[in-house]
Formats: C-alpha cells, structure tokens, sequence
C-alpha cells in the first residue's frame, strides 16, 4: 500500500526572532516542528550555551527553525482518506509558596483565559506544585485557590531568562524577595533582594547576579 505525505502549512527553514510572549513550544507550533527538534539543533547551540531555557527565551533572541520532516501515512489510492493531525501541547508548571512554606494538598481551579477549554480541578501535591497542559498558544490563564480566596492571573511565556535583569527580577518578585517592578536595571533595591536572596541559600551575598546566583533562582524558581 503506497503512503503519501502530510502536508504542512510552512516548510522552509527559518531564522525566528523571539518576540515577547514567545517560547519554543509557541514557535515550534507556529512552524509545525517538534519544539525539541528545534532547540537540540546545532545552530541553536549559542542560546543553549548561554543558559537560555527554552521556555523563558528573550526577546530578540534568534532560533533557528529548521524545515519540518514530512510524515507518511498509508492510504490506497483511488480513495479519498482524511488524516488528523495531534495538536501539540505545552505544560504549565506552578509552585505555590506561602511565608517560605510549600501549599501543600490545596484544592485550585485553573482555566486558560479566552479559550473554550472547561475549568479543570486539581490539588497541589506535596511539594505546593501543580501541572497542567494548555495549548502551545495560549497567553493566559488564571489558578484560583477558593479555600484561600486567592486568585493568580498568569501572563504565559512572559518570563525573561534568569541571566537578565529582567528574568532575576521577576523570579525575586515572585520568590518574596523583591517588591519593585521590572524593569530591567540592577538598581539598589534589586541588589539587595539578590543580597537577601544569597543570604537564604548559603552564597556569596554579592547583590551581584553571578552565575551561581543565576544557577540557585532557576531552581528555586523552577525554570
């Protein structure tokens, strides 16, 4: 039985600029490439290098996309067939702190915001972390904690990578450290929550974003 290709939308290789609220799996998707494919490349080698993370990318960065391999499916001919293509999906990954103490065993709602996905229901585990799927697409979604009434509007894709100021800042803000904005410049207030940040993991308190500062917020924070 002869197999034919599925046909993508886009299969010319390209060199993509990061723009704001976008990440690997967003760009992958629009390309219609394994978003894996894509960062493993060697002519990706210079983000992987300098600890970019393929879900917290930085605006301006350039990722090469490489073309879409074609895929085969068996059909006899002389007959119409219709194929489907999965749909990729990415994950939210959250971990939920209160006053340096993991939520543990809560009860929280979550939804992607402007989509026709159902609310879905779920509990932290024991570590205050929860994970759920969203489409490589989407741009917000909300987590409710109604036993705490608590809400959590998140901006997806928006973090910046922890070797800028702008990534450090945003991990400190939601790590407890600092309560500025983000604005991307290593003031006094944003050395010393790196300062406070050291002190809580046993580093050089420096107030300076070195890399094992870089190293200890990317697993404090997760990402």
């Amino acid at each position: 039985m002869p197999r034919r290709p599925v046909a993508h939308t886009v299969a010319a290789m390209a060199n993509h600029r990061v723009a704001q609220g976008e990440c690997a799996g967003s760009i992958a998707a629009r390309y219609g490439v394994a978003w894996r494919t894509i960062w493993d490349h060697p002519n990706n080698a210079g983000l992987r290098e300098r600890a970019r993370d393929p879900s917290a990318l930085h605006p301006g960065d350039v990722l090469f996309v490489p073309p879409p391999e074609p895929r085969w499916e068996a059909g006899a001919t002389g007959a119409t067939h219709r194929f489907t293509l999965a749909a990729p999906r990415a994950e939210v990954r959250l971990r939920l702190i209160d006053r340096d103490a993991p939520v543990a065993g809560a009860a929280y709602r979550f939804q992607v915001t402007g989509s026709d996905e159902p609310v879905r229901e779920g509990m932290t585990d024991g570590d205050g972390r929860l994970v759920e799927p969203i489409a490589p697409d989407a741009r917000e979604a909300v987590v409710e904690l109604p036993e705490r009434r608590l809400v959590y509007r998140l901006k997806l894709r928006h973090l910046d990578p922890v070797s800028e100021v702008t990534g450090a800042q945003a991990r400190l803000k939601q790590l407890g450290y600092y309560r500025g904005e983000v604005h991307g410049r290593l003031d006094f207030e944003t050395g010393l929550a790196l300062w406070g940040f050291q002190l809580s993991r046993d580093l050089a308190a420096t107030g300076e974003l070195d890399a094992a500062t870089q190293a200890a917020l990317r697993e404090a924070y997760g990402m």
